[in-house]
């Protein structure tokens, strides 16, 4: 079987046609970071967690999350894929009163 480089199909923009998206910078998660089966209040404490976010301080996920072109990505993230269920204006607005608020993450229900 032929091995090729995921820089083969995923480019610096989303290829409709194929399906294949893409954006500057394109590449996978790592599995560490990984949200699926996890309540909202873990996944708000893994993004705060400095060993897990590449040392950002809320700041700078404050930055992160309105300048990252793969974060800004899920806003047009193509054919087939759906969109978050706020624009990108009201996501950015939403991020600015949570990090002014001291980035509160919500309590695990038990």
């Amino acid at each position: 079987m032929a091995v090729m480089r995921c820089t083969q199909c995923h480019q610096e923009h989303n290829n409709d046609m194929a399906g294949v998206p893409g954006a500057p910078n394109w590449h996978v998660a790592p599995r560490s970071m990984a949200w699926e089966g996890l309540t909202a209040g873990e996944i708000c404490r893994r993004v705060l967690d400095k060993q897990r976010n590449g040392g950002r301080s809320i700041a700078d996920l404050v930055e992160h999350f309105k300048t990252d072109e793969l974060v800004l990505w899920g806003f047009s993230p193509g054919v087939g894929r759906a969109r978050p269920p706020l624009t990108r204006d009201e996501f950015e607005k939403a991020v600015e009163i949570w990090a002014k608020a001291g980035a509160p993450c919500p309590p695990d229900k038990s």
